[in-house]
């Protein structure tokens, strides 16, 4: 072929090195305005070609810039080779991108370059935090948010556990990817209404609750420790005809026959749930309010949220009602 080029006046192969340029130096906007004739597919395809070929001539160095650009164009975009696989289950764009049929001939140098199979649970899990580094606490777009929460998804379908020591990132209600350990979810509209919105990080309601749990966010209500504030609660100790009445109604039979009702299929049965209703006894206070309480001991209750109609002191085995 040196020979034949020699004769025809045809200029020697380019070195590696400026296809390796060409390569990386193809941008977004680029891809938008295709300059060529030849179709962007035809262009890259024999760019790979041409670099696999002389892939023993390919420096170190420009190796790994090959591995960490946006190199592979799939989905309208270009993609680092890690973020591109042979077989992708779902729709995760803007992010991951299934590798193009027409790019299956070069399969040898997308491997070396980073193109894998299909995405395992520690690619997913990776890819949560690259993303994270890459928005900088920013909010995710509509379409970003999406494919993180089929991610998410992903792992909990793949049987995913919480780890304490290396938490996932999970979007927030702002759509800010943020730590699991540091979120709850909540479906208790009622406690959100009583719960500042500035002192809780709340999970974006886009997970469901499967996905909450295999990420370790934790539930709000069942971390919340309600306790009757001291200085709001004015208890009436000396019990009066009032409180009789309530506690009557709380202890009867037929609240214990309405509750087995209730929980039918469940295993609860009314003798059982009056003997559990007996235990409390049933105190009337002239104002009754209460904190909610995080683990950590912080107040989280919101302004005007203390007010309560009752409480359950299950410590004390007594039910406050407010008069």
């Amino acid at each position: 072929h040196d020979v034949m080029r020699g004769r025809l006046r045809v200029l020697r192969p380019p070195p590696p090195q400026a296809v390796v340029a060409n390569l990386l130096g193809v941008t977004p906007d680029t891809l938008a305005r295709w300059p060529l004739k030849e179709g962007v597919s035809a262009a890259f395809g024999r760019m790979y070609a041409f670099v696999w070929e002389r892939w023993g001539d390919v420096g170190a160095e420009d190796r790994q810039r090959l591995r960490r650009a946006a190199v592979v164009p799939a989905g309208g975009e270009l993609a680092r080779p890690s973020r591109v696989f042979f077989r992708l289950q779902g729709a995760y764009s803007p992010f991951m991108f299934e590798l193009p049929r027409c790019f299956g001939a070069h399969e040898a140098l997308l491997r070396e370059l980073g193109v894998r199979e299909a995405p395992s649970p520690a690619d997913l899990t990776l890819f949560l935090v690259e993303v994270g580094v890459e928005c900088g606490g920013q909010p995710l777009n509509p379409n970003e948010l999406s494919a993180v929460v089929r991610v998410l998804e992903s792992l909990a379908a793949a049987g995913h556990r919480p780890d304490p020591e290396r938490p996932l990132l999970i979007p927030d209600t702002a759509g800010a990817l943020v730590p699991s350990h540091g979120c709850f979810r909540c479906e208790d509209a009622a406690l959100l209404r009583r719960v500042d919105a500035r002192l809780v990080r709340l999970a974006s309601p886009l997970l469901a609750r499967e996905v909450c749990e295999a990420g370790g966010v934790r539930d709000l209500a069942t971390a919340l420790e309600e306790r009757v504030d001291g200085g709001g609660a004015e208890v009436l100790f000396v019990r009066g005809e009032e409180e009789d009445r309530m506690a009557e109604r709380l202890h009867c039979a037929e609240l214990a026959d309405a509750i087995e009702a209730l929980c039918a299929g469940q295993g609860v049965r009314a003798a059982d749930a009056r003997a559990f209703l007996s235990r409390y006894a049933v105190r009337i206070a002239r104002r009754l309010e209460t904190r909610l309480v995080l683990p950590s001991g912080e107040d989280v209750t919101s302004p005007g949220g203390s007010r309560v109609a009752f409480f359950v002191d299950r410590g004390g085995g007594g039910v406050l009602l407010s008069q």
